[in-house]
């Protein structure tokens, strides 16, 4: 597996090899918050897919 980490807007972008149906890649960012905190988010890239593309995302999920 490539995994790809890179400085992006404040916060890091963690690029792997995985992709959705549609062949978009899934994107991980790290954002520091207060207290020491981090959030690891994809930036609502998921919601997205599921919205646009729910018969495919099932298709790939049951498929694995």
């Amino acid at each position: 597996m490539d995994v790809k980490i890179f400085a992006h807007n404040g916060r890091m972008l963690i690029k792997s090899s995985f992709s959705f149906a549609d062949g978009d890649p899934l994107l991980l960012y790290v954002e520091k918050c207060p207290g020491g905190m981090v959030r690891l988010t994809d930036a609502g890239q998921t919601r997205m897919h599921l919205r646009d593309e729910p018969d495919s995302w099932l298709f790939v999920r049951l498929s694995g």
